[in-house]
């Protein structure tokens, strides 16, 4: 009999889940989640170098995304089954979408902005914090407006929500994650 879980992120067994749908019986699917996982630490890489372009010259962020791509971290998660490559891949998407929504506060960006941080919040639950830090952080520096920021919590909520049923229907409690 499965048994809820309380204690784990949900967004890399969904991550799991949703491969193993989508895909035949007769691809080795170990083999094709750590494929995944190296197009995503290879589209990280990427968007690394892109998010170094708007703090520095073109060439110290080739040679950051250089470094970047040697990180230990990037090289033996990509082998796992893990969540590290995911957490990974999201935080700069959060980074990326959180200087776009910063300078332009677009609809595209406030929309993949929050998608994106609830994402980040489902594969690590202590996410939460840096997401409030950053909401207080453009509240504070007048980027957005109460409307935006509205937008924004809303979107989250939506895309937590269903977890966060699913743990007051199994355990009777509202939370993301219980670990220490």
């Amino acid at each position: 009999q499965i048994i809820p879980s309380a204690y784990m992120p949900p967004m890399y067994p969904f991550f799991l889940y949703f491969i193993k749908i989508i895909t035949f019986k007769t691809i080795d699917f170990l083999s094709l989640i750590i494929f995944l996982q190296v197009i995503l630490a290879t589209y990280s890489i990427y968007i690394f170098y892109r998010i170094n372009q708007k703090i520095f010259s073109n060439k110290l962020s080739l040679i950051n995304s250089i470094i970047f791509s040697f990180f230990p971290l990037n090289l033996y998660a990509v082998g796992q089954i893990s969540s590290i490559t995911l957490q990974i891949f999201f935080s700069l998407l959060f980074i990326k979408y959180f200087f776009s929504v910063y300078e332009k506060k677009s609809t595209k960006n406030i929309i993949i902005f929050s998608i994106v941080s609830g994402l980040l919040i489902l594969t690590r639950g202590e996410f939460i914090l840096i997401f409030i830090i950053t909401l207080f952080y453009l509240i504070l520096s007048k980027k957005i407006s109460f409307s935006i920021l509205t937008k924004i919590v809303l979107i989250v909520f939506l895309v937590i929500s269903p977890y966060v049923v699913r743990n007051y229907i199994n355990f009777n409690e509202i939370f993301i994650v219980k670990s220490v």
